[in-house]
Formats: C-alpha cells, structure tokens, sequence
C-alpha cells in the first residue's frame, strides 16, 4: 500500500494469506497465482472480497524460464481451475508414452518448447539428456522441449487443466520436494525399519508432510524431527509421524496408500497437555488455535509440532502485532517457538516500553 503496488505475483498460499489485509490490497489492480495449484475457493474468495482486481493462474517449470501457461480466472470456474493456454512465443504439449499428442479429454505429460526452454541443467549432463529432448519431427516444431514429468490433458476449450505428477515429486508452499529422499534421510535413524512419507492435504487448505514409520523401537517424534533436521531444509521435515506395526497393502503385495489413516489435525495428548496460565500465554495460545486451527495448544508446544509453516508463522506474528502493539521478526519467532516463550517475549518487550503503572493496565486488558 505504501508503493502503491498495482501487480502482485506470488504462490495461491501466500496471496490466501494476503487477502485477509483487504485494506491494503485495495490498489492492487491484477494478481497472478503461481508455484503451486490454485484451489476453486480461493478463486471464489478473490471475486466476493476484490471483485475489480483480475486474478490469473500460471503455469511453468523453472527450466522453461517459469512463465507457460495463463488462465483468467472468471467468476463461475470449472470445478478444478485451468492452467490455461501457451504465451508467447511457448509452445506446450501433452504427450502420450509414444511422444504422440493426446486427443481432447485424455491424460498425457505435459512437454513445453519455445523460446524460453533452458539448454539443461549445468554441469549434469546425464539428467540433461532425459528432460530436454529434440522435437519429434511430427510435432513441427524447432528446437528442444523439456519434459515437466507434470500430467495434464487438453479441455475442449482449448485450456489444460494439469493432473499432477508422475514421480514421487510434489511441492509444498511453491518448494519441490521429492518424497523418497526424505523417506531416506529418516530411514538412516536406527530406530526406523521401514518408512513412507505422503503429501497431506488438510481441511483447511493447508498441506504438509505426513511420515509413516514402522520403528525398530519405541521413538519419539521430537528424536526424529531433530534427526532430519541436521539432514534436510525446514520444508521438508515431516509435520506428522505416525507409527504403524505393519503398513497396509494391495492384493499386489505394494503398499496402499489409501487405507493409510490421516493424521489427527493438530491432537496433542492430555498427558503432556501444559495449559496457557497467565493472560499473555492463554491471549497468543488463543491466536495459534485460530491460525492452526486447533482446539488447544500447551505452553511448550513446539510450533512446527503443530503444523506450523512460515505462512502461517506470518499470520501469527502479524495478529501478536496488532493485539499487542509489539512487533516480532520471523527470526524471533522461530527463536521461541513456543506459546510460552512468546508470551514472555511480549510481557517483556512491553515492560520495557511501559513502566510498572502502564504495565498492569496492560495485563488488565489481556484479562
């Protein structure tokens, strides 16, 4: 608001986030989603709050130079939003096994060619040769196309709509992850016989990383969090682990990923259940519920325990702000990463700013 912005270009997770600001967002004339799949009902709750802004969802792999495929998203959307048509100066395919086009309504991967096609990855020539491969002389076109391993299929309209991946590769607030390297990063801990991590899609609009682990022993969560930690980047340390004695399986004999049971949103047990006690504590464990959408949370809660993300560390921080008036960077707030430590850090910063008289007068608002 303070720029005057009037384009705004971020993943669908982050502009959700935004859109709870709707005063400073009143400049903003189009909005582009991308990095990530655009759900139906943050298109349906982009036209009720800014009805005047367009809003647009994108499609491209980095390695086609990011920018593929456009869609306006209109008022009444198809059940599942489009990724659009090609740009220009793209060119865009959804190829059958025999590198053959798909006819309309059927399933094939998704292959761009174009001006913006890189030339390959530097210094692997091996994984190159695979994704960017010559032009079939039966499409007519010049120059290479990457293949994306992303699965679409042409609508009708002349739109696609994208279907997912065909490897185990999936993305989480705009990151790639690929499952298996977690899966064995975790199983190098002794205390993990067999292993399997999923992409969760919660009731809430939020995904996470779910791990299912069949140990060798009794292990805490907490012990394997802080295993793949010294291993893995923030984004892809599981949310959830769920200990299983055997995993499911198919007639086949692979495992059955459908009859894996979901994780209990945010359940902490009443045994280690530590309960807000001071006004600062039960006022931020009041705002942690809201965002994470739990019930409860202890005072020593972990927030990445909680399913919490750098999104919605950002709503969080940003609500402690406005009901305290205290400003809390993400560096501190992933610091103390508890309710009671930010509790403190609030009474303490405003101890600080307010001497003693102001200080109750503070506590008997929170109250």
């Amino acid at each position: 608001a303070q720029s005057n912005v009037s384009h705004l270009l971020c993943l669908p997770s982050v502009y959700s986030l935004l859109l709870s600001y709707l005063d400073r967002l009143a400049v903003v004339q189009n909005i582009i989603v991308a990095g990530e799949e655009c759900p139906r009902e943050l298109v349906a709750k982009h036209h009720k709050l800014l009805p005047t802004a367009a809003l647009y969802n994108e499609y491209g792999p980095t390695e086609a130079t990011v920018w593929c495929t456009v869609y306006k998203c209109e008022p009444n959307i198809p059940i599942k939003v489009p990724i659009g048509r090609p740009v220009a100066n793209a060119q865009v395919y959804i190829l059958d096994e025999q590198m053959c086009p798909t006819p309309i309504g059927t399933r094939g991967e998704i292959y761009v060619g174009g001006d913006g096609v890189a030339r390959g990855y530097l210094g692997d020539s091996r994984l190159t040769a695979s994704r960017f491969l010559n032009c079939p002389a039966h499409l007519n076109a010049p120059g290479q196309i990457y293949k994306t391993g992303d699965l679409g299929r042409l609508l009708p309209d002349g739109n696609i709509e994208f279907l997912g991946r065909r490897d185990q590769q999936v993305k989480i607030r705009g990151m790639r992850v690929e499952l298996p390297e977690i899966e064995n990063a975790l199983r190098k801990h002794p205390a993990v016989e067999h292993c399997l991590v999923t992409l969760n899609g919660a009731a809430h609009g939020e995904q996470s990383l779910i791990a299912y682990v069949q140990p060798a022993w009794d292990v805490a969560p907490e012990l394997l969090r802080d295993f793949l930690k010294q291993a893995l980047p923030l984004h892809m340390i599981p949310s959830a682990y769920i200990f299983m004695k055997t995993f499911p399986r198919t007639g086949t004999g692979k495992i059955d990923r459908r009859a894996l049971p979901a994780p209990v949103d945010g359940a902490e047990s009443d045994s280690v259940y530590i309960a807000p006690a001071s006004p600062f504590e039960k006022e931020i464990a009041r705002i942690w519920c809201g965002v994470l959408h739990l019930e409860k949370v202890g005072v020593d809660r972990d927030f990445f325990e909680t399913g919490g993300h750098s999104l919605s560390a950002m709503q969080i921080a940003a609500r402690i702000t406005d009901r305290f008036q205290v400003e809390i960077p993400l560096s501190e707030f992933f610091r103390h990463g508890t309710v009671g430590e930010q509790a403190n850090m609030v009474f303490q910063r405003l101890a600080f700013r307010n001497p003693s008289q102001n200080m109750v007068r503070t506590v008997q608002c929170v109250s």
